[in-house]
């Protein structure tokens, strides 16, 4: 298999890469990993909510406790996806 990188096509995402800065890669590197970070929380609460769903509550306390945890989860994913957002907002607005 041939190197991808010795593709000189000028609009490849590798060849744009290399030509970025330190500042606009961090950001990239940063906005990147938040994103799988929120979609992989995304689908951790999903399947949670659907197990709390179908489950039968045998046990109230542990319905209750399993329902918090879901709760503060999600508040924590909020704030991540409003953090980001104001990141974005202001990256992007100051250039």
């Amino acid at each position: 298999m041939e190197n991808l990188f010795a593709y000189a096509h000028p609009y490849a995402l590798w060849s744009l890469w290399i030509e970025l800065s330190l500042l606009p890669r961090l950001f990239l590197l940063i906005f990147g990993s938040v994103t799988v970070y929120t979609l992989v929380s995304s689908a951790v609460i999903m399947g949670r909510l659907t197990s709390l769903t179908r489950r039968r509550v045998e046990d109230l306390s542990l319905f209750k406790r399993s329902l918090g945890a879901l709760l503060a989860w999600t508040a924590n994913l909020g704030q991540l996806i409003a953090a980001r957002s104001i990141f974005l907002v202001s990256y992007f607005s100051s250039c």
